[in-house]
């Protein structure tokens, strides 16, 4: 197959490029050429390269697509990794919608309008813009993507697939949500976690990358949840097994959810926060359980836990931040949890 890759650079195209490398299939990937490639530096060596930006309106634009358009290119599939706003979704769209057979857009579930249903499926309502002319990504990010889906959906029909990721985790991510548990584990002692244990749901971004790729082999269309596992998580299990593939002593110190409000640690991401972690909540009663059935029946898989653990922290180790004495961008300080411990161990 051949197979054009629009970005590719960050944290899911080199999975994906690897697998498609994998199938031997041809493989051109376009963007601006200024994003160091993080994994696979072998396999972007064999790639095919156009050099553009997505905005049509900035710098060359898509020229180097459209000039291969015109020399007589196609493709018979394109993935879409990088389409963050609708302006920029559509003018891609349209210039390749005669280029090829079918259109990936990765997409996400944070489209949705509302946290607050279990196991909803994909045919829950999504967020709308009140402003149709913003292009504010880090403040309406979901919104903006749910826009991306539809222009993408409104040229391409039943030959688009919208695929929708929750936490993407494992080598090469860039959040370290998930990252920072293994790695913590590792250093081992006496670990500060959350006491309440709600359900949660990431995916192993080569499980994902697989599941892009199998979708353009076999033509799957349709809007998916790519996310896991194939049941109910909860929290506590996830934390136990990152503790399972480390040597060092751990020791689970729990904190109740209004002790880490009281001092200050956050949620979900960024410094001094219980990474990955959303306080249980009837607003919050779906944000980590929707539902993957659609996409388990079109071919996505789960490799095991512990699988995801160890091949996040072997890479953590290997990388230039192992040697920080943070290291990880989401998570509790060293300082901030030993003060936290000493405070949960005065009677």
């Amino acid at each position: 197959m051949k197979l054009l890759v629009l970005g590719g650079t960050g944290f899911l195209g080199p999975h994906q490029i690897d697998q498609a490398e994998a199938r031997e299939w041809e493989i051109t990937i376009f963007n601006r050429g200024k994003t160091p490639v993080r994994m696979f530096q072998d396999d972007f060596d064999k790639v095919k390269r156009l050099y553009g930006d997505r905005d049509p309106d900035k710098g060359e634009g898509l020229k180097s697509i459209a000039e291969a358009i015109a020399a007589g290119e196609r493709w018979d599939a394109v993935i879409d990794n990088s389409g963050y706003v609708p302006r920029v979704a559509k003018a891609s769209a349209e210039l390749l919608k005669d280029a090829c057979r079918q259109y990936l857009f990765v997409s996400t579930i944070s489209v949705y309008a509302s946290n607050a249903e279990a196991d909803a499926d994909e045919s829950a309502a999504v967020e709308t813009l009140e402003d149709p002319a913003t292009e504010e990504v880090a403040r309406y990010y979901g919104p903006l993507k749910a826009a991306c889906e539809r222009e993408v959906q409104s040229v391409y029909g039943d030959r688009a697939t919208i695929v929708r990721p929750g936490l993407i985790v494992g080598p090469g991510d860039p959040t370290d949500r998930f990252t920072y548990w293994p790695v913590r584990c590792h250093r081992g002692g006496r670990v500060l976690i959350p006491a309440a244990s709600p359900r949660t749901q990431f995916v192993d971004v080569r499980d994902l990358a697989a599941f892009t790729i199998n979708c353009v082999e076999q033509g799957h269309g349709g809007v998916y949840n790519a996310t896991g596992p194939r049941g109910p998580l909860y929290f506590r299990e996830m934390l136990d097994g990152c503790k399972a593939v480390v040597s060092t002593p751990v020791e689970f110190v729990e904190a109740s959810d209004e002790f880490l409000q009281e001092h200050g640690v956050g949620a979900w991401m960024g410094a001094n926060s219980m990474a990955m972690f959303i306080p249980p909540g009837p607003e919050y009663a779906g944000f980590s359980s929707r539902s993957n059935t659609a996409a388990i029946e079109h071919g996505l898989t789960f490799r095991p836990l512990a699988e995801t653990a160890k091949a996040t922290l072997d890479w953590f180790l290997a990388s230039p931040r192992a040697g920080e004495p943070m290291g990880t961008r989401a998570g509790l300080t060293p300082e901030k949890e030993s003060e936290l411990l000493a405070l949960l161990a005065t009677p």
